[in-house]
């Protein structure tokens, strides 16, 4: 059985449309909660401000690290857009991969909404996480 990962309606919407603010560039942030459920949402900035890579600006990154840790959540996903690709890994998204207990969550626009994808990666080898929207 395929793992789930459950994210609140609210968080979708938050972070599509957080996304939609960073095109033409690629966004970024990071999700926390419990137990494959998020309970909240860190946009990052992406210091590449580019629309086919991104890094996380570090100083955000500890920030939200640190209230992650102080709020007794654990680091569940990093999520990304592809402005203009699929809402598959890329050959850098593989390569730089240095959470495997994390779900790398991808948003690609189509048409005029997003999809969205989730991924465990992990020494290279992919394997597909269900994202259920939750009320």
């Amino acid at each position: 059985m395929e793992p789930t990962l459950k994210i609140p309606s609210n968080f979708i919407h938050s972070i599509e449309t957080y996304m939609q603010s960073c095109l033409p560039e690629e966004g970024c942030g990071l999700l926390a909660g419990v137990d494959n459920l998020i309970l909240d949402w860190y946009p990052i900035t992406n210091t590449l401000h580019d629309p086919v890579l991104y890094q996380m600006d570090a100083q955000e990154q500890l920030t939200a690290f640190l209230e992650i840790e102080n709020r007794g959540m654990q680091l569940l996903a990093i999520v990304h857009s592809h402005p203009r690709g699929q809402s598959y890994p890329s050959i850098t998204d593989i390569s730089e991969a240095y959470y495997p207990e994390v779900v790398y969550i991808i948003y690609a626009p189509k048409d005029r909404s997003w999809v969205i994808s989730g991924y465990s990666i992990n020494e290279g080898k992919l394997k597909n996480v269900k994202i259920e929207e939750i009320e």
